[in-house]
């Protein structure tokens, strides 16, 4: 799956002249035919960012875009370019406009996009590394099944966060090999405690054994593997605001150190070539220090 930012600099302009809507054409070549019409994005006005989603894009697949409309038809096509992958926690159109308020600019070319996701996707990996969360953490999705070892407690924490756990079983005799599915609300309790669905601004961090009157089960029965969880793995299925916000930073920094050549970026940006710092400013660890997961 990839996403293309694409931006209209002269929207009003653009719709004026009778455009309605942005065509994306795909290849699998930089210099090739372009004739695949893979989709379209609707023009807005006053927008200029615009964000296409190819479900079936790769890292190789190129795209070229045009404007039409019933009455000018189609206009030309822009030069070839390739998206990024949405494993992102911001976007190369986010990290233009943060850099062009940085500047002062109305705009940044998007001729560095293909630098500049690069950009996105080491710094949200780098945000995952610091949280000591998993890869992709703040854009959790898939459902997967895992194992933990039983304690013998009544408080079971997580190796991971979890977005939601939808189904729990519990090897009760150890070494059998068969599993007892247990209830939500009736043998355990999601923690912090979430309603029916498990969907909650929290994510799940310890399953706790139902203590009340109504509750049949003990503890988390100790072993290898006793306990077999299903559910999304992550810490948010859509990205939060602060950690959104650091990924632009230290982005636009990261663009502003490369495209100057300060003494700590090198790279040629008139031969296409950027390198920049791959860390964290402290800044931007102060934003996403409160997602941060410390070991058990």
């Amino acid at each position: 799956m990839i996403r293309l930012e694409i931006t209209v600099t002269d929207i009003d302009e653009v719709i004026a002249a009778g455009y309605t809507v942005i065509r994306v054409y795909t290849d699998t070549e930089e210099d090739g035919d372009f004739d695949t019409l893979d989709g379209t994005e609707t023009l807005v006005a006053d927008t200029t960012g615009y964000t296409y989603v190819d479900t079936d894009g790769t890292t190789s697949t190129w795209y070229k875009v045009a404007y039409y409309g019933s009455s000018p038809d189609e206009g030309s096509k822009s030069d070839a370019q390739q998206g990024g992958t949405m494993d992102a926690y911001c976007t190369a159109f986010d990290v233009r406009q943060e850099v062009a308020v940085g500047s002062g600019a109305d705009s940044i070319s998007a001729k560095w996009d293909r630098v500049l996701w690069n950009m996105a996707v080491e710094c949200s990996r780098l945000i995952d590394v610091y949280c000591n969360l998993e890869e992709n953490a703040f854009l959790a999705s898939g459902s997967a099944t895992r194992y933990m070892d039983g304690n013998g407690d009544l408080e079971l924490w997580l190796r991971w966060p979890a977005t939601s756990i939808s189904a729990v079983s519990v090897e009760e005799t150890a070494g059998s090999g068969t599993y007892t599915s247990w209830t939500q609300g009736t043998d355990y309790f999601r923690w912090p405690y979430q309603d029916d669905t498990g969907l909650a601004v929290n994510p799940v961090l310890r399953l706790d054994v139902n203590t009340k009157s109504n509750g049949t089960k003990s503890v988390w029965y100790s072993g290898q593997r006793t306990v077999q969880l299903t559910g999304v793995w992550g810490y948010s299925t859509s990205v939060p605001d602060l950690v959104a916000r650091a990924c632009k930073m230290q982005c636009a920094e990261w663009y502003k150190l490369a495209a100057q050549g300060w003494s700590d970026s090198g790279g040629a940006p008139e031969f296409g070539e950027l390198q920049y710092p791959k860390k964290l400013d402290p800044a931007v660890i102060k934003l996403i220090d409160r997602y941060r997961r410390y070991p058990l």
